[in-house]
């Protein structure tokens, strides 16, 4: 980041605190992040936040479920099975719901161009869907160390949305454990 994208983070982020430290009223404050280790530890010091929550990325029945709301959402109909194949397929990409939301969006897009290109109409269907799921990068591959690194502080210092998340880290840990003892000097 440049120096004024830093200053402002710096202001808001004091600015979060001073408000966090003076306000009367009760709140329930929800934040996230897809870098836990940047997170500033002031903010994750006793007394600012009473959990702090490891959530992984959706199972199977999430995607899917995600694919169901935003389907309605866009006004997509699709078959049931239709949304478990893209769920397990979004699944398999190690896709985020936001992915997935945004896939749908774009899927809306392609088949309005694709209507005009043919003056036809074209609505969104299944294979738009899975070629626009194949053009993403998911942020779980393109930012894989970082997801490595957030699960393993997650291990020792967050609670767990589900005991899904849990058996990734912990899958993880054992990855990083074994990839660890191989490359280990010889004594």
């Amino acid at each position: 980041t440049n120096n004024s994208e830093s200053s402002t983070t710096l202001r808001i982020f004091g600015k979060l605190l001073t408000w966090m430290t003076e306000r009367n009223e009760m709140v329930f404050l929800y934040c996230t992040a897809n870098n836990v280790d940047a997170i500033p530890p002031e903010l994750l010091r006793a007394g600012r936040l009473d959990s702090v929550w490891w959530g992984d990325l959706p199972s199977i029945e999430d995607c899917e479920e995600i694919f169901r709301i935003h389907c309605k959402l866009n006004e997509i109909k699709l078959y049931d099975n239709e949304y478990f194949e893209l769920g397990f397929a979004a699944y398999g990409y190690k896709m985020t719901g936001a992915e997935i939301e945004h896939a749908i969006i774009q899927s809306s897009y392609k088949a309005a161009n694709q209507s005009k290109l043919i003056k036809k109409e074209i609505l969104v269907n299944k294979e738009i869907l899975d070629g626009i799921i194949h053009d993403i990068r998911p942020y779980a591959i393109s930012n894989a160390e970082i997801l490595k690194k957030n699960r393993l502080l997650a291990l020792n210092k967050f609670e767990f949305t589900s005991s899904q998340a849990k058996i990734l880290a912990e899958k993880t840990t054992l990855d990083y454990e074994a990839v660890q003892s191989e490359f280990k000097e010889p004594d």
